[in-house]
């Protein structure tokens, strides 16, 4: 399996964070590394190297993991995985996660972002 995905993102995500004091950073999308458990608000132990790499990713960089649900599920196994994952620095600042049916087997993830736009 290819970590390097995974090794490139967290090494963009560092730089983020050294080139800030607090940088708000969300980050969203299908990740595909099975086997994350995230019922609790935290990542479970990582069962192999996509899913150590994404532990790292979200330790070193000090993210929270949102998305407490399962996201897709394979109709014909029944097996449901949590592959759509919802990343912040600030866990604060996103409330009410929820989903709706979406295509090819995945759900739409819907959250609601606390936050105030500025002018530059």
């Amino acid at each position: 399996m290819k970590t390097e995905p995974l090794l490139d993102l967290g090494s963009n995500i560092s730089k983020i964070n050294a080139s800030s004091r607090s940088p708000l950073i969300i980050l969203g999308g299908d990740f595909n590394v099975p086997g994350v458990d995230c019922s609790d608000g935290t990542q479970s132990e990582p069962k192999g190297v996509l899913q150590e790499a994404l532990a790292n990713l979200t330790v070193e960089n000090h993210l929270s993991q949102k998305v407490t649900f399962p996201t897709r599920r394979d109709e014909t196994s029944g097996t449901e995985n949590t592959f759509d994952l919802l990343f912040t620095s600030h866990p604060d600042l996103i409330s009410e996660v929820s989903s709706c049916a979406g295509m090819s087997g995945h759900y739409i993830i819907q959250a609601k972002l606390h936050t105030k736009l500025c002018r530059l």
